[in-house]
């Protein structure tokens, strides 16, 4: 995390904070959902949407897993469903938000 840290202080990066959210979750640290959404705001401030909507679904991701909220989840994977479903080349990132968004449904009916 050291690494990407360092990057931050340098200048706010969405790949920077990206990685710190990545090697964050790996060490379950709840400080990547922060970092996750700080990457997820410079992805789409630069006009990158398919990154931001891979970043939405990662958030989603932590956001179940440290704080089990579905409604919160759900609301990320919205996001990424919202800015992907029509562009073509971002077909991969919007299957893998209606999935997850699927199975969320799964767990909330269950």
């Amino acid at each position: 995390m050291g690494a990407f840290t360092e990057a931050l202080a340098s200048g706010a990066s969405a790949d920077a904070y990206a990685g710190l959210a990545e090697a964050a979750s790996w060490l379950d640290d709840d400080g990547a959902i922060e970092a996750y959404e700080q990457a997820y705001r410079l992805y789409r401030e630069a006009g990158d949407d398919i990154s931001a909507a891979r970043v939405a679904v990662f958030t989603a991701m932590a956001v179940h897993d440290f704080r089990g909220q579905l409604a919160v989840v759900r609301g990320w994977l919205g996001r990424a469903r919202s800015i992907t479903e029509s562009d073509p080349d971002a077909a991969g990132v919007h299957a893998l938000a209606v999935g997850l968004d699927g199975y969320m449904t799964l767990l909330r009916d269950s």
